[in-house]
């Protein structure tokens, strides 16, 4: 398909977007990789609850009425910097475009759509992205040819767990070494139990009565983890 046929309509505003719901999520279902995080549902929910003084930053591709691609993003103020970012940071475990079948194809298109717009942003932070993707691949040398630097960094283990209906195939992903290796961090500093909650309430209750140190649990996670293991030992101080 020749790229001068390929429309893009940027959306500053939720109720701006030309795309609904279904056609959102049928594009979504034929893209590689595709997680929750990247449903219209997960988008929409999350923008209007967290998205906060966050700018929309939607790009959407277009072959007529045929839709051919999502860019989710919103400018995010940071330091004095306007930076690029897909919505959902930092609350999402996965994060990518939601390009169908073609992402190889249509990722230097999008990126020259991007740069076009610079007078917009200031920097593109991109997190989160599975290591498999066809963005590690294909955008940042699309953006050095355009003349930007681009770099790769913090890839950190993301530990997933998939449903199945064969009990060993849980189990055995339930012991993959990613998952192993924090467990074993934390029996350094004594024995690790797993507990099932199925309310907040619960969480809350068997946090309070019991001894358990909230705190000393941020010293043995990655540092990713530092912040959010504080903000919900202050949330349950009693």
């Amino acid at each position: 398909m020749p790229s001068d046929t390929i429309r893009f309509v940027l959306s500053r505003q939720l109720a701006e977007l030309p795309v609904n719901g279904q056609q959102w999520n049928a594009l979504l279902a034929e893209t590689a990789g595709a997680s929750v995080f990247q449903t219209y549902e997960w988008f929409e929910s999350w923008w209007t609850t967290l998205g906060g003084k966050n700018e929309l930053f939607v790009v959407t591709m277009w072959d007529g009425q045929t839709l051919l691609g999502i860019a989710p993003l919103m400018i995010v103020r940071r330091t004095g910097l306007r930076s690029l970012e897909f919505t959902g940071t930092p609350n999402a475990d996965y994060q990518d475009f939601i390009l169908g079948r073609r992402a190889a194809e249509l990722l230097p298109l999008l990126a020259r759509q991007l740069f076009e717009r610079r007078d917009a942003w200031d920097i593109i932070v991109l997190r989160n992205v599975p290591n498999d993707s066809s963005t590690f691949a294909v955008l940042p040398a699309t953006m050095r040819w355009l003349g930007l630097g681009a770099t790769d960094f913090e890839r950190v283990s993301c530990p997933m767990l998939q449903i199945s209906s064969r009990p060993a195939d849980v189990e055995r992903s339930r012991r993959r070494y990613s998952l192993r290796r924090r467990v074993k961090g934390l029996q350094q500093h004594g024995d690790v139990t797993f507990m099932r909650f199925e309310t907040q309430s619960q969480v809350s209750t068997t946090c309070h009565s019991s001894s358990i140190n909230i705190r000393s649990v941020a010293e043995v996670l990655p540092p990713t983890g530092h912040s959010t293991v504080r903000r919900y030992a202050r949330s349950t101080k009693p």
